[in-house]
């Protein structure tokens, strides 16, 4: 799909995972392993994806989004299963990848843990945010997404989720076992296939990705080995220097953690980056950008993501980018995109 202009007309390659955006290869290192247990052969696949199956050899190394996109798609194609996502988180956890699973079980408490995973999130993707809710004695990390899409998107979701469901269970025990677990995409062929994964009721075409559990276990302990503890920072610090983060990433992260607020201001976002509005609009100008830009874009691209992956009435999804009226948001996008929302979910949706 080409990238489509943002609302003041330029790429959303910053936006859009699809871009030129290098990520870590992070758990996608286990994707010829998992095409070789399914008895497929990694290098064809690698060969319709153009692509060198050396590129994948270290979690650590860095490489375009839309090459991983492009693996991710060709695998799950490949190997008929729906579910190649959840294939890839259970052979991360057999096979220990990633630097985030190592840094996540050296937290004081799962809290903590969990804080850390919204800190390091781009160490996993930087498609998304990670967010942490806690209301009435029921806990929610939240996974909020905006690209990839097609069975790509399915993918990176399922293996995300599953991946830091591992680590809970890790972390809290075996027998540890969600409330629930939602997924933004469409159910799949193997929807069951998910609830014997998680042990858990598993809610399709959700508004964003959450693994629910009571909010006690925020608290339950694990044993902290500290020095172990301060060499995982360092490297997860070292890490996040390497992928060249630039400030405007960071907002629009910021963004698209508040983006569900009616009336989103400037506020908020400038308050968890640690700074005055005022210096935040004075670093945006820098960049020749403005927090009403920003916000545009990141709406459009976050209603993209829905609007393709997922059969959630138009109104929900205007509700969750900030809209308090359906009529508002497609006006806003026919701005954005030059077709109605519904046309544009029949253009481009899975179903």
């Amino acid at each position: 799909m080409n990238s489509p202009a943002d609302p003041a007309g330029r790429a959303t390659g910053a936006l859009d995972p699809s871009g030129a955006l290098l990520n870590r290869v992070g758990a996608a290192a286990v994707i010829p392993q998992v095409l070789r247990d399914l008895g497929l052969d990694p290098a064809e696949v690698f060969a319709a994806a153009q692509l060198e199956m050396s590129q994948f050899s270290d979690p650590e190394v860095l490489a375009p989004i839309a090459d991983l996109a492009r693996m991710a798609s060709l695998s799950m194609r490949a190997s008929g299963r729906s579910d190649f996502g959840l294939l890839v988180a259970d052979r991360a956890r057999a096979d220990r990848v990633g630097l985030l699973g190592d840094l996540f079980v050296s937290a004081d408490d799962l809290r903590s843990a969990l804080h850390d995973l919204i800190r390091y999130f781009h160490l996993v993707t930087r498609g998304g945010v990670a967010m942490l809710n806690v209301d009435g004695g029921v806990a929610e990390i939240r996974l909020a997404f905006t690209g990839p899409y097609g069975d790509a998107a399915i993918v990176f979701e399922d293996a995300v989720v599953g991946i830091l469901f591992h680590a809970m269970r890790n972390f809290l025990g075996v027998e540890w076992r969600p409330s629930e677990v939602l997924l933004s995409h469409t159910p799949t062929s193997g929807a069951e296939a998910y609830r014997r994964f998680f042990g858990a009721p598993v809610r399709f075409n959700a508004l964003c990705t959450a693994i629910v559990f009571p909010g006690d276990d925020l608290r339950r302990p694990m044993i902290v080995r500290e020095m172990e503890r301060r060499r995982l920072e360092a490297a997860a610090s070292e890490a996040s220097t390497r992928l060249g983060i630039g400030f405007d990433e960071q907002v629009r992260w910021a963004i698209r953690a508040h983006l569900g607020m009616a009336n989103l201001t400037i506020a908020p976002i400038a308050e968890e980056l640690g700074m005055s509005r005022r210096t935040l609009n004075r670093r945006l100008a820098e960049r020749n950008l403005t927090f009403a830009h920003l916000l545009r874009a990141v709406r459009f691209a976050t209603a993209r993501q829905l609007l393709v992956e997922s059969e959630t009435p138009l109104a929900e999804i205007a509700t969750a980018i900030g809209y308090s009226e359906l009529s508002i948001f497609s006006t806003a996008f026919r701005a954005w995109s030059g077709v109605a929302p519904r046309e544009w979910r029949r253009q481009h949706g899975r179903v």
